[in-house]
């Protein structure tokens, strides 16, 4: 079965393709978590893939990286941590490339970019000081620029939103 295809049955009305589904993408993160969320960032990235797919990956990969529970959070942050380097860059790559290029609202790339860079990354990598002493990663400075740059004004209040929801 294909990623694409799985992620689509991620929302059909048959249980059964919906159980299928599950148990899937559940063995394929158990068993290669980095290659998984890369994977899902492929699709999240491939704007010709349908919208449903890219949604699904989206989300998917939103909760390979965050839980709202504070003990699953704190290990989903050291999990991604201990993954190479070139993986989550690839991944960063991935979803804040896919920034404007989704026809659904709100914005699965732009959820997952603000998990990224407010959740996921080490303090020393990803915050700057700003004018106001007050802290914000840096990749979120520049990322209402990216999405604005890409003609999707929605995106960048979307990903403004969630950054201020995070705090």
């Amino acid at each position: 079965m294909q990623i694409v295809q799985v992620l689509e049955k991620t929302v059909s009305p048959d249980k059964d393709e919906l159980l299928a589904a599950k148990n899937f993408l559940e063995q394929a993160a158990a068993t290669n978590l980095p290659g998984f969320l890369q994977t899902l960032s492929d699709v999240l990235a491939c704007a010709s893939y349908s919208p449903v797919a890219r949604m699904a990956a989206g989300l998917q990969l939103k909760n390979q990286l965050t839980s709202k529970e504070l003990n699953i959070k704190i290990r989903y942050q050291q999990r991604w941590l201990s993954f190479p380097e070139n993986i989550r860059e690839l991944i960063k790559t991935n979803i804040i490339g896919s920034l404007g290029t989704e026809s659904t609202r709100p914005s699965s790339a732009a959820q997952c970019v603000a998990y990224v860079a407010m959740r996921q990354e080490s303090p020393s990598s990803c915050r700057i000081e700003d004018p106001n002493n007050s802290h914000r990663p840096a990749k979120i400075n520049s990322l209402p620029q990216h999405a604005e740059g890409s003609g999707s004004i929605p995106v960048a209040r979307d990903v403004k939103e969630i950054y201020f929801d995070l705090h």
